[in-house]
Formats: structure tokens, sequence, C-alpha cells
């Protein structure tokens, strides 16, 4: 038998993108009508190894990009590493 990598069993358990655009659309408007530039997205939403970050579902990624959003990793060291995902517009 073969085992399914964990990005893939991520895949699978992320399937309700359709919640995950209606959170993050709602964090651009809110952040929007501000006159903010980027938002940071929540911890639940993303994958975090050593200092790389991702979303959690590619699909949401690619479909962020195309929209053309612009998705960067920030990080600070301090006594612990805090490593995040910010969407620019």
């Amino acid at each position: 038998m073969k085992l399914i990598t964990a990005e893939k069993a991520r895949e699978l358990s992320n399937k309700d993108t359709a919640e995950t655009f209606r959170r993050i659309n709602a964090l651009i408007q809110s952040a929007a009508s501000k006159g903010e530039d980027h938002i940071r997205l929540p911890y639940d939403m993303v994958v975090v190894n050593g200092y790389s970050v991702k979303l959690k579902s590619k699909q949401v990624e690619n479909e962020l990009v195309a929209a053309g959003y612009t998705l960067t990793a920030k990080s600070e060291d301090r006594q612990f590493v805090d490593v995040w995902l910010e969407i620019y517009w």
C-alpha cells in the first residue's frame, strides 16, 4: 500500500474552499474600506514550515493570484520566530 503525502492529505481535508473564500473576502473588504492595502491571514488558513508559509488550499492560492493579489510570507525573529502570510492588493 502506498501512503499519500501530507500535502495530499491537507488538500483532502480542506475541501471547503467556498468558506475560505468567504472569510478572505470579508477580511479584504473590511481592510480595504479602512484604506489598508493588505491583510494578515489567520493561522488556521495557512501551513507554516520553518520560515516558509502557504495557504492550506492551493486552489484558493491560485485563484487569489489570478485575481491580481500578491501573497507575501513575513516573519519576525524575537524569542520565538513568528511566520505569517499577507495578501496585498
